[in-house]
């Protein structure tokens, strides 16, 4: 996978954020789809040797679109200026944790966990990190550890309802999605294909304890 000719065609994409600009430029962006693809395969086939409940997952199938759906957004640019995949056992958008990569006009995103979650999803995850706080803090200072960033994207102003603003995990249950993950810029090092390759997979391994904490979370009822 050429990570200049992303770097390229998404910058370029940003700047001329249009259909006419795509369309022109269509075949270039389907060269690079399936340069994705040939990426996430090799990834994919790696993910299920310490992950085999992905074996069944379609890497094809794991891409996310370029068109942006604007329906309900008042931003009406037609595209998405980045280009990435997520493994998932289920729609890309459920509460389901898993693994992906983004790629953007500034750098490359590898990181797992779960998108942002419906107030119906968070109560499973909330009830579990206060049930099992030792656990869920042994799993996150290992996390840290690594090197890896929990992400504050969605993040609540105040305390959830239920929760004292003074809770010892406050910072935590306030989040509204569990992703962790590592940002590299394009202009930290000079990036090859076999790098990327050789990062996403070591992260993905290193993400593991905090993919089964939040799967474990994710299915946890109080007694």
């Amino acid at each position: 996978m050429e990570i200049k000719a992303f770097k390229k065609f998404l910058t370029e994409l940003d700047k001329n954020n249009n259909k006419h600009w795509f369309d022109r430029h269509r075949e270039e962006y389907q060269t690079l789809r399936k340069e994705l693809i040939s990426f996430a395969e090799i990834v994919h086939s790696e993910l299920i040797t310490f992950a085999p409940e992905f074996v069944d997952l379609n890497p094809k199938k794991s891409l996310f679109r370029i068109n942006r759906d604007v329906r309900f957004s008042p931003n009406k640019l037609p595209y998405k200026t980045g280009m990435g995949f997520k493994f998932v056992l289920g729609s890309k958008s459920s509460d389901c944790p898993g693994y992906g990569l983004w790629i953007d006009t500034e750098g490359i995103h590898i990181s797992a966990g779960t998108p942002k979650l419906d107030t119906k999803y968070l109560s499973h995850f909330r009830d579990y990190f206060v049930a099992k706080s030792q656990t869920t803090q042994a799993v996150l200072q290992d996390v840290v550890l690594e090197g890896f960033e929990l992400s504050q994207e969605y993040t609540l102003k105040t305390a959830p309802r239920g929760y004292s603003p003074e809770h010892p995990m406050i910072e935590l249950l306030k989040l509204q999605s569990y992703r962790a993950g590592k940002f590299y810029p394009f202009s930290s090092k000079e990036m090859t294909n076999e790098w990327l390759i050789q990062t996403t997979i070591q992260s993905y391994e290193r993400l593991l304890p905090f993919v089964k904490l939040l799967k474990i979370a994710r299915n946890f009822t109080q007694n």
